[in-house]
């Protein structure tokens, strides 16, 4: 299964697995740390080399990895244990070869290099000594933890056309039918189906549920003796769990319970800063803002401007923003469910809301409900307004709704995240246009103090996914207090044309950190001929570099 290192819960249900790991060499699952010699054979269990497991949780206990299984494995009594570290591999240090291909010493066809230089790789899932970064001028490099048949070097280099990182496999566990249709083996022809010995079976493409039972998987390869290679598995024959039910669509509170809108998100106004970067919500009486869906509270912070400020973030990953508070009521790092109180607002000057009592509320990361971040200029200069905050909301939106937990309506959360191939999260003609003399104000400088990083990826099923961060080095949390920090980092392409497009906007700024796994499907503009990233700092630089694909 194919997994990110950064999953909300939906994400992860979607891919199947919390993670794969691979053995890399027989090993024992252990109900201890002890020497598998000294436990009895009830205590542990063998599994062999190029076995695939996955497991709910993990974690790191000096040289074991402590494991929650998602399945038994075959001939073993345990479900959770240790594992040896140095005999297992990760998800993240795993590749997926789909189709024969050749492993190289350089990133160029196979046909210009001398036979020392290369060598014949089969379908399979290779282990590398470190993590596996996103492809980089079409291939993946990495030093695998062993020499592959016929070579004598390890580190190298795969066309991504044939690779996937992660292990997108599936291992079977015991012998069972791989069938044209989800049935009981015993209600179809012989031709519609094909005996599966225990083995592990390279996919072409990620596995997906297909009802309650079964699992709806393509071969790499074709089986002896079969005619297809899309079809059918039963679960319990697999080292997958039980296929993922999806649970009804995620309710939201409002955030100022019995509210309504004043200010708009991003519009230009005569007060205070323009354009608006937030919805303002108000409403007579007491106020108290709530959570809108289920999380935690990431940092509360005051500002002698705008009060106490509280950032939530979701446990889909979305973070949320809270101004003009008076009274916060939880501490940073606490849970919250979706309608928990979180602050009380009061009237100026107490909670800073020059323009009265109200809630400003701002929805920070990009994501799930197909919109953008933008930008305007107003009297006060060029701003970007990160995304709509009430978009979850307007689909189904009316006045008698407030205060009441609203469902996402149309912007379906699993729609979004199973995107169709060619479907975007934001599509070419929603792209914010970025002016050349917005360009021109940003000089062109490398700064060593400053990583930026870049990949766009092509899958199967999106057209691009783009990865992108950007830090200051040794100062990860991006904290601004008595050091340097960044405030903000913004990602433009440039066409043949001249054109200049704002693929996003990332806005998390001051204490904060900027760090982004942008994990996004973009459809890109036709002709890109190269990426800038815009950053500013907190001691007024700004600039921008030039990066690669």
């Amino acid at each position: 299964m194919n997994k990110l290192l950064m999953l909300s819960a939906l994400i992860l249900a979607q891919n199947l697995l919390a993670e794969d790991l691979l053995i890399t060499h027989d090993t024992y699952l252990k109900s201890t740390k002890a020497q598998s010699s000294e436990l009895s054979a009830q205590q542990k269990c063998e599994l062999p080399t190029n076995t695939l497991i996955s497991v709910d949780t993990l974690q790191v206990d000096g040289n074991h990895f402590q494991v929650e299984l998602q399945n038994e494995p075959q001939d073993c009594g345990l479900t959770s244990g240790y594992l040896y570290q140095p005999h297992v591999t990760r998800a993240t240090k795993l590749i997926t070869i789909t189709q024969p291909t050749v492993f190289k010493q350089q990133r160029v066809d196979s046909s210009q290099l001398p036979a020392d230089q290369k060598c014949d790789v089969m379908p399979g899932v290779y282990a590398a000594q470190s993590d596996i970064a996103s492809a980089q001028q079409g291939h993946y490099a990495l030093n695998l933890r062993s020499f592959t048949p016929n070579c004598h070097f390890s580190a190298g280099y795969f066309w991504e056309g044939h690779a996937q990182l992660g292990a997108m496999a599936v291992q079977v566990t015991g012998e069972t039918y791989f069938k044209k249709q989800p049935l009981q083996s015993s209600q179809l022809p012989a031709s519609d189906k094909c005996t599966m010995l225990p083995a592990l079976y390279i996919l072409g493409t990620d596995a997906t549920t297909a009802g309650d039972t079964h699992y709806q998987v393509t071969l790499a390869a074709t089986l002896p003796g079969c005619n297809f290679q899309t079809g059918y598995v039963y679960f319990d024959h697999t080292h997958l769990k039980q296929p993922y039910v999806e649970p009804p669509a995620p309710q939201w509170s409002f955030p100022l319970p019995g509210g309504y809108y004043t200010s708009g998100w991003c519009q230009c106004r005569n007060i205070g800063t323009s354009p608006h970067i937030g919805q303002d919500i108000s409403r007579a009486g007491t106020k108290k803002a709530v959570a809108v869906q289920k999380g935690r509270v990431t940092s509360t912070s005051f500002s002698s401007s705008c009060g106490y400020i509280s950032y939530v973030e979701d446990d889909f990953g979305t973070l949320w923003r809270y101004v003009h508070l008076n009274r916060p009521a939880l501490n940073d790092g606490a849970r919250v469910q979706a309608g928990q109180h979180l602050a009380y607002i009061s009237q100026y000057p107490k909670s800073g809301c020059g323009s009265g009592a109200h809630l400003h509320f701002e929805r920070r990361s990009a994501g799930y409900f197909n919109d953008r971040s933008t930008g305007k200029s107003c009297q006060n200069g060029y701003r970007s307004c990160y995304y709509d905050p009430i978009k979850p909301w307007r689909s189904n939106f009316s006045q008698n709704k407030v205060g009441q937990a609203v469902a996402t309506g149309a912007a379906n959360w699993q729609e979004t995240l199973n995107l169709k191939p060619r479907q975007c999260k934001v599509a070419v003609t929603d792209l914010a246009a970025v002016k050349r003399a917005r360009l021109a104000q940003y000089p062109v400088k490398q700064d060593n103090q400053v990583s930026v990083t870049f990949a766009k990826q092509l899958r199967s099923n999106a057209p691009n996914v783009l990865v992108a961060s950007a830090q200051i080095n040794n100062n990860e949390a991006n904290l601004c207090h008595g050091q340097r920090c960044l405030t903000q980092w913004q990602l433009v392409a440039e066409q043949a044309s001249g054109e200049l497009t704002s693929i996003f906007f990332h806005n998390r700024v001051r204490n904060i950190a900027l760090v982004r796994l942008a994990e996004e499907q973009f459809c890109l503009p036709n002709d890109v001929m190269r990426y800038w990233m815009l950053l500013k700092d907190n001691n007024g630089q700004q600039w921008r570099i030039e990066i690669a694909e």
